[in-house]
Protein backbone atom coordinates (compact mmCIF):
# COMPACT_ATOMS: atom_id res chain seq x y z
CA UNK A 1 0.00 0.00 0.00
CA UNK A 2 3.05 2.48 1.30
CA UNK A 3 4.69 1.90 -2.12
CA UNK A 4 1.52 2.56 -3.92
CA UNK A 5 1.16 5.65 -2.26
CA UNK A 6 4.77 6.87 -3.15
CA UNK A 7 4.23 5.89 -6.57
CA UNK A 8 0.87 8.09 -6.99
CA UNK A 9 2.90 10.53 -5.71
CA UNK A 10 5.33 11.02 -8.56
CA UNK A 11 2.99 13.33 -10.26
CA UNK A 12 2.17 15.71 -7.30
CA UNK A 13 3.95 18.95 -6.84
CA UNK A 14 6.54 19.05 -4.58
CA UNK A 15 5.03 20.24 -1.28
CA UNK A 16 2.06 17.83 -1.56
CA UNK A 17 4.86 14.52 -2.12
CA UNK A 18 6.82 15.72 0.94
CA UNK A 19 3.53 16.28 3.10
CA UNK A 20 2.73 12.88 2.03
CA UNK A 21 6.22 11.54 3.05
CA UNK A 22 5.89 13.60 6.29
CA UNK A 23 2.72 11.61 7.08
CA UNK A 24 4.00 8.22 6.35
CA UNK A 25 6.72 8.85 8.76
CA UNK A 26 9.43 10.08 6.80
CA UNK A 27 11.95 12.41 8.09
CA UNK A 28 12.11 15.38 5.53
CA UNK A 29 13.43 19.01 6.63
CA UNK A 30 13.13 22.31 5.43
CA UNK A 31 13.48 23.59 1.97
CA UNK A 32 13.28 20.76 0.17
CA UNK A 33 12.29 20.36 -3.56
CA UNK A 34 11.34 16.86 -5.13
CA UNK A 35 10.18 17.32 -8.70
CA UNK A 36 7.03 15.58 -10.45
CA UNK A 37 7.88 12.89 -12.97
CA UNK A 38 10.90 11.56 -10.80
CA UNK A 39 9.91 7.91 -9.29
CA UNK A 40 11.22 7.45 -5.50
CA UNK A 41 10.11 4.36 -3.82
CA UNK A 42 12.40 3.07 -0.62
CA UNK A 43 11.37 1.82 2.80
CA UNK A 44 12.82 4.40 4.21
CA UNK A 45 13.52 8.07 3.49
CA UNK A 46 15.67 10.97 5.19
CA UNK A 47 15.97 13.50 3.23
CA UNK A 48 17.84 17.03 4.69
CA UNK A 49 17.34 20.90 4.54
CA UNK A 50 17.63 21.81 0.81
CA UNK A 51 17.90 18.76 -1.23
CA UNK A 52 16.87 18.77 -4.26
CA UNK A 53 15.49 16.16 -6.86
CA UNK A 54 15.17 17.21 -10.72
CA UNK A 55 13.04 15.38 -12.59
CA UNK A 56 12.81 12.44 -14.12
CA UNK A 57 14.86 10.58 -11.57
CA UNK A 58 14.33 6.74 -10.58
CA UNK A 59 14.99 5.76 -7.34
CA UNK A 60 13.23 2.25 -6.65
CA UNK A 61 13.91 -0.37 -3.79
CA UNK A 62 16.60 0.82 -1.63
CA UNK A 63 15.99 -0.20 2.28
CA UNK A 64 17.04 3.74 2.74
CA UNK A 65 17.43 6.91 0.77
CA UNK A 66 19.23 9.24 2.78
CA UNK A 67 19.89 12.78 1.22
CA UNK A 68 21.99 15.04 3.04
CA UNK A 69 21.32 18.51 3.37
CA UNK A 70 21.61 20.86 0.00
CA UNK A 71 22.31 17.58 -1.74
CA UNK A 72 21.11 17.15 -5.11
CA UNK A 73 20.36 14.48 -7.84
CA UNK A 74 20.17 16.02 -11.17
CA UNK A 75 17.58 14.36 -13.63
CA UNK A 76 17.72 10.73 -15.33
CA UNK A 77 19.87 9.40 -12.20
CA UNK A 78 18.79 5.77 -11.66
CA UNK A 79 19.29 4.26 -8.03
CA UNK A 80 18.29 0.81 -7.59
CA UNK A 81 18.91 -2.38 -5.35
CA UNK A 82 18.13 -3.57 -1.93
CA UNK A 83 20.80 -2.03 0.11
CA UNK A 84 21.09 1.81 1.55
CA UNK A 85 21.80 5.24 -0.54
CA UNK A 86 23.28 7.53 1.50
CA UNK A 87 24.42 11.11 -0.13
CA UNK A 88 26.03 13.52 2.37
CA UNK A 89 25.43 16.70 2.49
CA UNK A 90 26.38 19.10 -0.25
CA UNK A 91 27.11 16.42 -2.50
CA UNK A 92 25.96 15.92 -6.16
CA UNK A 93 24.80 13.16 -8.52
CA UNK A 94 25.25 14.38 -12.19
CA UNK A 95 22.89 13.55 -15.10
CA UNK A 96 22.07 10.08 -15.95
CA UNK A 97 24.11 8.60 -13.43
CA UNK A 98 23.45 4.75 -12.52
CA UNK A 99 23.88 3.71 -8.97
CA UNK A 100 23.41 0.06 -7.67
CA UNK A 101 23.29 -0.17 -3.89
CA UNK A 102 22.91 -3.98 -3.35
CA UNK A 103 25.78 -4.01 -1.31
CA UNK A 104 25.61 -0.14 0.25
CA UNK A 105 26.22 3.24 -1.47
CA UNK A 106 27.83 6.12 0.29
CA UNK A 107 28.68 9.62 -0.94
CA UNK A 108 30.27 11.83 1.18
CA UNK A 109 30.13 15.40 1.94
CA UNK A 110 30.37 17.82 -0.74
CA UNK A 111 31.84 15.08 -3.34
CA UNK A 112 30.44 15.46 -7.06
CA UNK A 113 29.77 12.42 -9.73
CA UNK A 114 29.54 13.74 -13.28
CA UNK A 115 27.41 12.99 -15.44
CA UNK A 116 26.74 9.30 -16.80
CA UNK A 117 28.88 7.88 -14.40
CA UNK A 118 28.03 3.75 -13.49
CA UNK A 119 28.60 2.90 -9.75
CA UNK A 120 27.90 -1.39 -9.24
CA UNK A 121 27.86 -2.28 -5.41
CA UNK A 122 28.18 -5.95 -6.90
CA UNK A 123 28.54 -8.27 -9.85
CA UNK A 124 27.73 -11.66 -10.50
CA UNK A 125 27.44 -13.67 -14.09
CA UNK A 126 24.70 -15.70 -15.12
CA UNK A 127 27.17 -18.23 -16.29
CA UNK A 128 27.54 -20.08 -13.05
CA UNK A 129 30.10 -22.23 -14.28
CA UNK A 130 32.50 -19.36 -15.57
CA UNK A 131 35.48 -19.61 -12.70
CA UNK A 132 36.90 -16.48 -14.17
CA UNK A 133 34.07 -14.14 -13.52
CA UNK A 134 33.30 -14.83 -9.71
CA UNK A 135 30.62 -12.86 -7.99
CA UNK A 136 31.61 -9.91 -6.51
CA UNK A 137 29.66 -7.91 -4.29
CA UNK A 138 30.63 -5.07 -1.25
CA UNK A 139 29.60 -1.87 -0.56
CA UNK A 140 30.82 1.35 -2.64
CA UNK A 141 32.29 4.16 -0.55
CA UNK A 142 33.25 7.81 -1.57
CA UNK A 143 34.57 10.09 0.31
CA UNK A 144 34.41 13.68 1.23
CA UNK A 145 35.14 16.42 -1.15
CA UNK A 146 35.70 13.64 -3.59
CA UNK A 147 35.27 14.87 -7.65
CA UNK A 148 34.73 11.69 -10.06
CA UNK A 149 34.36 12.74 -13.84
CA UNK A 150 31.59 12.16 -16.39
CA UNK A 151 31.50 8.33 -17.64
CA UNK A 152 33.78 6.66 -14.77
CA UNK A 153 32.76 3.19 -13.95
CA UNK A 154 33.69 2.29 -10.34
CA UNK A 155 33.39 -1.65 -9.34
CA UNK A 156 32.13 -3.55 -5.96
CA UNK A 157 33.65 -3.12 -2.72
CA UNK A 158 36.12 0.02 -4.09
CA UNK A 159 36.70 2.74 -1.52
CA UNK A 160 37.71 6.08 -2.89
CA UNK A 161 39.31 7.89 -0.32
CA UNK A 162 38.64 11.87 0.63
CA UNK A 163 39.48 14.49 -1.67
CA UNK A 164 40.59 12.13 -4.57
CA UNK A 165 39.81 13.09 -8.39
CA UNK A 166 38.77 10.06 -10.96
CA UNK A 167 39.52 11.62 -14.14
CA UNK A 168 36.53 11.21 -16.73
CA UNK A 169 36.26 7.95 -18.48
CA UNK A 170 38.34 5.27 -16.19
CA UNK A 171 36.99 2.48 -14.60
CA UNK A 172 38.23 1.81 -11.19
CA UNK A 173 38.30 -1.91 -10.15
CA UNK A 174 40.58 -0.95 -6.57
CA UNK A 175 40.45 1.42 -3.81
CA UNK A 176 41.88 4.83 -4.65
CA UNK A 177 43.78 6.80 -1.69
CA UNK A 178 42.70 9.92 -0.23
CA UNK A 179 44.09 13.10 -1.68
CA UNK A 180 45.16 10.77 -4.75
CA UNK A 181 44.21 11.39 -8.33
CA UNK A 182 44.05 8.99 -11.05
CA UNK A 183 44.50 10.04 -14.90
CA UNK A 184 44.24 8.25 -17.90
CA UNK A 185 47.80 6.74 -19.51
CA UNK A 186 49.15 5.00 -22.67
CA UNK A 187 49.15 1.62 -20.89
CA UNK A 188 47.69 2.14 -16.91
CA UNK A 189 46.77 4.37 -14.65
CA UNK A 190 49.25 7.09 -13.31
CA UNK A 191 48.42 8.48 -9.86
CA UNK A 192 49.84 11.38 -8.49
CA UNK A 193 49.29 13.25 -5.43
CA UNK A 194 45.87 15.93 -4.53
CA UNK A 195 46.69 19.30 -2.79
CA UNK A 196 43.88 21.11 -2.58
CA UNK A 197 42.72 24.51 -2.64
CA UNK A 198 45.70 26.88 -0.91
CA UNK A 199 48.59 25.26 -2.54
CA UNK A 200 50.30 28.10 -5.13
CA UNK A 201 47.57 29.95 -4.56
CA UNK A 202 48.22 33.80 -3.28
CA UNK A 203 46.07 35.10 -0.84
CA UNK A 204 45.73 38.26 -3.37
CA UNK A 205 44.21 35.68 -5.31
CA UNK A 206 41.93 34.21 -2.76
CA UNK A 207 41.02 37.73 -1.88
CA UNK A 208 40.29 38.36 -5.58
CA UNK A 209 37.59 35.52 -5.47
CA UNK A 210 35.90 36.61 -2.26
CA UNK A 211 35.52 39.81 -3.36
CA UNK A 212 33.91 38.86 -6.71
CA UNK A 213 31.44 36.76 -4.89
CA UNK A 214 30.85 39.51 -2.73
CA UNK A 215 29.79 41.89 -5.38
CA UNK A 216 27.53 38.89 -7.23
CA UNK A 217 25.92 38.15 -3.62
CA UNK A 218 25.03 42.19 -3.32
CA UNK A 219 23.60 41.76 -7.34
CA UNK A 220 21.60 39.10 -6.36
CA UNK A 221 19.71 39.44 -3.14
CA UNK A 222 19.63 43.15 -4.02
CA UNK A 223 22.38 44.41 -1.40
CA UNK A 224 24.82 47.76 -1.38
CA UNK A 225 28.36 47.44 -1.27
CA UNK A 226 30.50 49.95 0.67
CA UNK A 227 34.48 49.78 1.11
CA UNK A 228 35.92 49.95 4.60
CA UNK A 229 38.65 51.26 5.92
CA UNK A 230 42.11 48.74 5.53
CA UNK A 231 40.47 47.36 1.78
CA UNK A 232 37.83 45.59 4.11
CA UNK A 233 34.21 45.82 2.55
CA UNK A 234 30.81 45.16 3.64
CA UNK A 235 27.50 44.19 1.94
CA UNK A 236 24.54 45.71 3.32
CA UNK A 237 21.03 43.93 3.07
CA UNK A 238 17.73 45.25 4.79
CA UNK A 239 18.78 44.37 8.56
CA UNK A 240 21.39 42.11 8.50
CA UNK A 241 25.16 42.69 6.19
CA UNK A 242 28.14 40.76 5.39
CA UNK A 243 31.68 41.69 6.32
CA UNK A 244 34.79 40.70 4.44
CA UNK A 245 37.51 41.30 6.56
CA UNK A 246 41.29 41.17 4.55
CA UNK A 247 43.75 41.21 7.50
CA UNK A 248 44.52 38.65 9.69
CA UNK A 249 42.94 37.97 12.87
CA UNK A 250 39.76 39.92 12.01
CA UNK A 251 37.21 40.40 14.70
CA UNK A 252 33.62 41.87 14.22
CA UNK A 253 32.62 44.58 15.79
CA UNK A 254 28.73 44.84 14.57
CA UNK A 255 25.90 43.29 15.89
CA UNK A 256 24.04 44.18 11.99
CA UNK A 257 27.15 41.47 10.57
CA UNK A 258 25.59 38.13 10.26
CA UNK A 259 28.46 36.64 8.06
CA UNK A 260 31.81 37.57 8.29
CA UNK A 261 34.04 36.00 5.63
CA UNK A 262 37.64 35.97 6.07
CA UNK A 263 41.26 34.32 4.51
CA UNK A 264 42.60 32.62 7.82
CA UNK A 265 41.31 30.57 10.90
CA UNK A 266 42.29 33.54 13.60
CA UNK A 267 39.18 35.56 12.84
CA UNK A 268 37.30 35.58 15.89
CA UNK A 269 33.06 37.04 16.42
CA UNK A 270 30.88 36.39 19.11
CA UNK A 271 27.78 36.76 16.78
CA UNK A 272 28.34 35.84 13.51
CA UNK A 273 28.83 33.09 11.48
CA UNK A 274 32.82 32.54 10.49
CA UNK A 275 33.21 31.60 6.42
CA UNK A 276 36.91 30.63 6.56
CA UNK A 277 38.02 30.37 2.97
CA UNK A 278 41.76 28.77 3.96
CA UNK A 279 40.11 25.99 5.31
CA UNK A 280 36.01 25.87 3.94
CA UNK A 281 35.13 26.20 7.12
CA UNK A 282 32.26 27.63 9.07
CA UNK A 283 32.26 28.56 12.81
CA UNK A 284 30.68 30.75 14.83
CA UNK A 285 26.94 31.65 15.63
CA UNK A 286 24.48 30.48 13.19
CA UNK A 287 21.34 32.42 11.71
CA UNK A 288 19.05 32.58 9.05
CA UNK A 289 21.18 34.48 7.27
CA UNK A 290 24.36 32.72 7.33
CA UNK A 291 21.83 30.09 5.79
CA UNK A 292 20.89 32.07 3.10
CA UNK A 293 24.69 32.80 2.19
CA UNK A 294 25.92 29.36 2.41
CA UNK A 295 23.06 28.35 0.29
CA UNK A 296 24.20 30.81 -2.22
CA UNK A 297 27.95 30.17 -2.27
CA UNK A 298 26.63 26.45 -2.63
CA UNK A 299 24.76 27.12 -5.53
CA UNK A 300 27.61 28.54 -6.88
CA UNK A 301 30.68 26.19 -6.63
CA UNK A 302 31.66 27.59 -2.85
CA UNK A 303 31.05 24.17 -0.41
CA UNK A 304 31.86 24.59 3.19
CA UNK A 305 31.57 22.25 6.08
CA UNK A 306 30.44 23.22 9.33
CA UNK A 307 32.93 22.68 11.68
CA UNK A 308 32.49 19.68 14.17
CA UNK A 309 32.81 20.26 17.81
Amino acid sequence: MRNALLLAATFLPSTLRLALWRALGFSVGRGCRVAPFSIIVADAIEIGDGAIVEPLSFVYAPLLLHLGARSRVASFVRIIGRGPARLAAQSFVGLGCLIDTTGGFHLGRRSQLGPRGVYYSHGASGLTYSQRFPERTGPLRIGDDVWVGMAAVVYPAVTIGDRAIVFAGLVVAADVAAETAIAPAANALRRFPVRMLRVGVSDELVRGKMEALLRDLAQDLGGVIEDLPGGNRRASFRGWSVLLRVERGAVVETSTDRVLWALDDDATSAHAALFLFSMLEIRGAPSAESERVAEWLCRHGVHFAAREA
